[in-house]
């Protein structure tokens, strides 16, 4: 059997690909494809809005559209000690099923994005420390001594998750 060198280079990019690193802050992680990053804003205009779970209560405004800004930190630890100033946000798109159309949400982030290679020998079982993470992750790997989960976004914004941060945090 000959080498190819094309077929050994085009196995290599099926088994990795590349992701935004978000450092959600307060040493938290997550990590989402590539093209679910449209944007990074850097001193977004927030408004808050009141009675809303502390996860999300801040709102900005988007080509005429209101989009929720979701601070995962505060969703995952719990607490509202987490820093929301909104100096970097990050602006994700998603579908909530195939055909379906796109929407838009937003992450604060503690610090710039970067991109990673991700390949499937980094891959590993979700942070054991939160029962969250399981509700809004499709993967996890391993980076530089951290697990880092995979956000599915469609999941995250979703109903479900909304109610187990209220459940949460109002019972």
């Amino acid at each position: 059997m000959r080498f190819d060198p094309a077929a050994k280079e085009a196995a290599q990019k099926i088994a990795s690909e590349r992701a935004w690193l978000l450092d959600l802050g307060n040493n938290h992680w997550a990590a989402v494809p590539l093209h679910e990053m449209s944007q990074i804003i850097l001193s977004p205009e927030l408004f808050e809005l009141p009675l809303t779970p502390s996860h999300c209560h801040q709102l900005m405004l988007f080509q005429k559209h209101i989009l929720p800004v979701i601070n995962i930190a505060t969703l995952i630890t719990g607490s509202s000690l987490t820093d929301s100033s909104g100096k970097i946000v990050g602006l994700t798109v998603y579908q909530k099923a195939p055909k379906k159309p796109l929407e838009y949400a937003a992450i604060h982030l503690a610090n710039m994005p970067f991109m990673v290679r991700v390949e499937d020998a980094h891959m590993t079982s979700l942070p054991d420390n939160n029962d969250f993470w399981p509700l809004f992750s499709m993967s996890c790997f391993q980076y530089e001594e951290r697990k880092v989960p995979v956000l599915d976004l469609a999941a995250l914004y979703s109903a479900e998750v909304a109610a187990a941060a209220y459940e949460r945090q109002y019972t």
